[in-house]
């Protein structure tokens, strides 16, 4: 016994115990430095094909990558097309991949196009992460909950591609 009453060793199962119930509990590990992937997001759909239904299926994708943990801010089209210098109206989907190194600017990881249109069963998305392009193209789908998870998830794991927290 220690001059506390407690047995030798006593202190270390104790800390033993409580580290396994935070392992067991499902507590979140941090390292020093960690940070979520900030991402810039731009909705591609032109303005004449630009529904509400369209528009809701941009906002759901923002909404899930930002519930899965990126920061994600707005860029509107055209201010992207300025700094991209494609003004005359270039599919984005052909775009070479230094065209959207301008959209990075000022520590962002990843630049996030999309074009939605649940009318057509469309999803186009370029993701241009620290490294390289990605392109998603779905045709044919229904463009609903599902959809727009599964891009979102898509979209989050491209744009970690080279991500250095």
């Amino acid at each position: 016994m220690d001059r506390r009453g407690r047995a030798p060793g006593s202190t270390q199962v104790r800390a033993l115990l409580l580290f396994s119930a935070m392992v067991m509990l499902g507590a979140a590990s941090a390292w020093a430095g960690d940070r979520p992937p900030e991402a810039v997001l731009v909705n591609m759909t032109p303005d004449a094909l630009s529904s509400e239904a369209s528009k809701t299926c941009v906002r759901a994708i923002e909404a899930r990558l930002k519930q899965d943990g990126a920061k994600v801010a707005r860029l509107g089209e055209t201010a992207l097309r300025k700094l991209a210098k494609k003004t005359a109206g270039e599919p984005f989907l052909a775009w070479p991949p230094g065209a959207f190194e301008p959209a990075k600017r000022g520590g962002v990881d990843a630049a996030i196009l999309v074009d939605c249109r649940p009318e057509l069963g469309a999803i186009d998305v370029v993701v241009a992460p620290a490294e390289g392009t990605a392109r998603i193209e779905l045709r044919r789908v229904r463009v609903d909950e599902a959809a727009t998870e599964w891009v979102s998830t898509a979209i989050l794991r491209r744009a970690r591609i080279g991500f250095s927290p």
